[in-house]
């Protein structure tokens, strides 16, 4: 499971979509184009049955938190 630490607003179920997307490590979020990761987001969560994806400025957000994690973590 894709660990959400250092991300505000990423728990257990956001993690999960990301998981399903192909993130698997949070300074991951940082090399992706908000827009496109929002499309594999909204993807993901239909193939899952959750209910709903995260919107395309909370995507960007946690692009944006990304930028400042290290880059060391472990995958």
């Amino acid at each position: 499971m894709a660990d959400p630490i250092g991300i505000a607003g990423i728990g257990t179920v956001q993690a999960s979509r990301l998981e399903a997307a192909g993130i698997h490590i949070m300074p991951g979020l940082a090399h992706f184009n908000a827009a496109n990761l929002h499309a594999r987001l909204t993807e993901a969560q239909g193939e899952k049955s959750l209910r709903f994806p995260p919107s395309g400025g909370k995507v960007a957000r946690w692009g944006k938190q990304a930028t400042a994690l290290p880059r060391d973590l472990p995958s």
